[in-house]
């Protein structure tokens, strides 16, 4: 029989547990994937379109479908990458958050000053980092791994709840 022991926990009762664990929090996966998803069946729609105008040799079609497929690309594929590359990853140094592949922001914990938990009417929860400099980091709360996260911070800082008024 093997013993079960508490390896990740330090201390006589675990009080820094969630310190030096490292959260990444993204959006959630369905909407990644339905993002991605849309953006490729609104290329594919878009290109149809514009084959059956060229075919049809109705006079400008190679123009407007060139506007057509740039418009769509111009306007939904910086939507699509930020909706699938956007992170915040909390490690034992602090919050970083990124965007596109690079680092937006980079904040230690020491220049964390309060932390909201935000419930609007009728929607999901959002957690506020919000920073000595004023400002502020979001995520919902059915964001994927955001309870993790929100119990890292709980481990750090006292979680200051806000509720809308109505």
């Amino acid at each position: 029989m093997r013993k079960r022991g508490n390896r990740s926990r330090k201390g006589k009762h675990g009080a820094s547990a969630g310190r030096n664990k490292t959260v990444v929090i993204r959006q959630r996966r369905g909407y990644r994937i339905f993002g991605t998803v849309f953006f490729l069946l609104l290329l594919l729609g878009i290109g149809t379109l514009e084959a059956l105008i060229w075919i049809h040799g109705a006079e400008g079609a190679g123009a407007m479908g060139m506007v057509l497929l740039l418009f769509t690309i111009v306007i939904n594929l910086p939507l699509v990458l930020q909706l699938t590359t956007w992170k915040v990853t909390l490690h034992e140094h602090g919050i970083r958050k990124e965007v596109f592949g690079r680092t937006t922001r980079d904040y230690t914990w020491d220049q964390v000053r309060t932390i909201e938990d935000f419930k609007p009417s009728g929607e999901w929860n959002y957690i506020y980092v919000i920073f000595r400099d004023g400002k502020k980091l979001s995520f919902r709360i059915d964001f994927d791994n955001a309870t993790e996260a929100k119990r890292v911070l709980l481990s750090r800082f006292s979680i200051v709840e806000k509720r809308s008024r109505k």
